[in-house]
């Protein structure tokens, strides 16, 4: 989508310095580290979680599983985290300056709309409304493969990990794979249901949303990841009791802003 896109916007916006002289123009402070509003505990903790978020993508947890040995996983996972966070800085930095120069005015009460907008705007300004199509699908297909992919991974989880591994074998209970896969498919059901509900409301912005997800995600499995690659000292029992305790942590976190604790808005 976003490849597709950049003609259309290069030739609507001018060049990635262009852009940002422009986006700076009409909103000084945009292109600076700290952005127009962000102090420096703000930026470091932002790219903190981000950095942790996107190590521990289920993407990035399915490579390490099916990694050739140890030694092969703890080499490619940070080389692939740093190709795409490069390609995600490239893309959002490039095409959020040229929404924040071109569509401003017609998404500033709602931020979440600046992509398709800059997309409507720039294709028909291009005239081929039909590239836009393709922008819009592409984006589309990468949301719903990973909702696919959080769907499986939460039944397989559930039947596999929890029930069977955690309880069921441990205690010498055997059961069907018939039975597992039943529970399975109630988990994902569930999980699907209960997140098309809480789809409807939603009080901050998506990406604010997104980014309480990633952290959630990171802070159960980055060190425990991190670490099973890197030492021979994390134990079996460490590794589950650092997820539960990086879970609940990460549960409790944006608490903090919703009751608008000074700390934690800052």
């Amino acid at each position: 989508g976003l490849v597709a896109i950049f003609p259309a916007v290069h030739a609507a916006a001018g060049g990635l310095t262009a852009v940002l002289l422009s986006a700076d123009a009409v909103a000084p402070g945009w292109t600076s580290v700290r952005g127009i509003a962000w102090s420096w505990t703000y930026l470091i903790s932002w790219w903190l979680v981000w950095l942790v978020g996107y190590s521990t993508r289920i993407s990035m947890i399915t490579k390490v599983f099916a990694a050739y040995d140890t030694k092969v996983a703890r080499v490619s996972l940070p080389i692939t985290d740093a190709l795409f966070m490069i390609f995600l800085l490239g893309g959002n930095l490039y095409i959020g300056a040229a929404a924040r120069v071109l569509v401003w005015d017609k998404v500033s009460a709602s931020p979440d709309q600046a992509f398709p907008t800059l997309v409507t705007f720039v294709s028909q300004l291009a005239g081929t409304p039909w590239l836009g199509a393709i922008a819009i699908t592409g984006v589309v297909s990468a949301a719903v493969a990973t909702a696919d992919s959080l769907l499986l991974m939460t039944g397989a989880a559930i039947a596999h990990d929890l029930l069977r591994k955690c309880y069921d074998e441990p205690r010498g209970i055997v059961r069907t794979e018939r039975y597992y896969l039943r529970i399975s498919r109630v988990a994902v059901l569930v999980v699907g249901v209960v997140a098309l509900v809480g789809a409807h409301w939603t009080p901050e912005l998506v990406l604010n949303i997104v980014s309480y997800a990633v952290a959630l995600v990171g802070v159960a499995f980055f060190f425990p990841m991190l670490f099973g690659l890197n030492s021979p000292y994390l134990s079996r029992r460490a590794a589950p009791l650092s997820s539960v305790g990086g879970s609940l942590a990460g549960l409790f976190w944006p608490v903090l802003p919703l009751r608008h604790v000074p700390r934690a808005m800052d």
